[in-house]
């Protein structure tokens, strides 16, 4: 399983760019996300050798870490990275939507 911690303040303001991209994109690809405070937390930013914030830690397995990202993206240079780390496509994560059959159509329109 794939787990993406996001370190983060509240008072970073790049951070609060991640807050609603980051729960749609892991829900998106199947993969979990632990937000950390940094400032509640200073043991776990260490332990993880945080040094920027926003910084972003793709976790498999719960302990081997496949790679960071420090600084604030848009969505698809984030996509980008995060492809980069995982090393593989991750269009095989997205679920696709299911079409409307067309007799349903006019009940959503």
């Amino acid at each position: 399983m794939i787990k993406i911690i996001d370190f983060y303040a509240d008072w970073c303001v790049p951070c609060k760019q991640y807050d609603d991209m980051l729960p749609r994109l892991t829900k998106e690809y199947g993969f979990e996300l632990e937000k950390v405070n940094v400032e509640f937390n200073k043991d776990i930013a260490d332990q993880y050798e945080v040094s920027g914030l926003p910084t972003l830690v793709v976790v498999q397995d719960d302990e081997i870490i496949l790679g960071t990202i420090v600084g604030a993206y848009p969505e698809k240079r984030l996509r980008e990275k995060l492809a980069e780390i995982i090393g593989e496509d991750l269009t095989k994560y997205t679920f696709e939507v299911p079409k409307i059959v067309e007799d349903q159509k006019e009940r959503f329109l």
